[in-house]
């Protein structure tokens, strides 16, 4: 069992966490990073996992700097005016149950790219398909909103 704290803010976060921690000491839980300074805070109150979208951002621009022309593109992506965006989906223990490696996940069937996965603080571009999933990978997606939100919920849903 894993807590996600999706807060307003990272002192909402902290707070729950606190709670959380003292009513169940070894729950694992993950937590969306609003402000990077924060990012020791969270870790201290108790977070085990900090999921900061900006980190994920700056390893995709490293990959593009000098390229000028993939920069634009990914920035046309990142600004949403488009439709299609960047997002992500957190793989949790009961996807794992059903889905072990990238080709279960079956992407290829949707109109979605899997640019990559976050794991432990590093980003795995084109990861291939037998890659095996861990539990809090983050699977970094391209594509039409409506597209990742119902692949993201089939995902969610078949676990169930």
């Amino acid at each position: 069992i894993s807590v996600l704290c999706l807060e307003d803010t990272d002192i909402q976060t902290i707070y729950t966490t606190l709670t959380v921690r003292s009513i169940h000491p070894e729950i694992n839980i993950l937590s969306y990073l609003h402000e990077g300074k924060n990012k020791k805070k969270l870790k201290l109150a108790g977070v085990n996992k900090v999921i900061y979208p900006q980190e994920l951002i700056g390893v995709i621009s490293k990959e593009f700097t000098g390229k000028p022309v993939a920069f634009d593109a990914i920035d046309v992506l990142r600004s949403q005016s488009t439709g299609i965006n960047i997002d992500e989906i957190l793989i949790n223990e009961s996807i794992l149950s059903e889905k072990k490696t990238v080709q279960d996940l079956a992407i290829e069937m949707t109109k979605l790219i899997l640019l990559g996965i976050y794991r432990a603080g590093e980003f795995h571009f084109k990861p291939s398909g037998d890659t095996q999933l861990h539990e809090v990978d983050t699977l970094v997606v391209i594509g039409i909103d409506i597209v990742i939100e119902e692949f993201s919920l089939n995902l969610h849903k078949e676990q169930i």
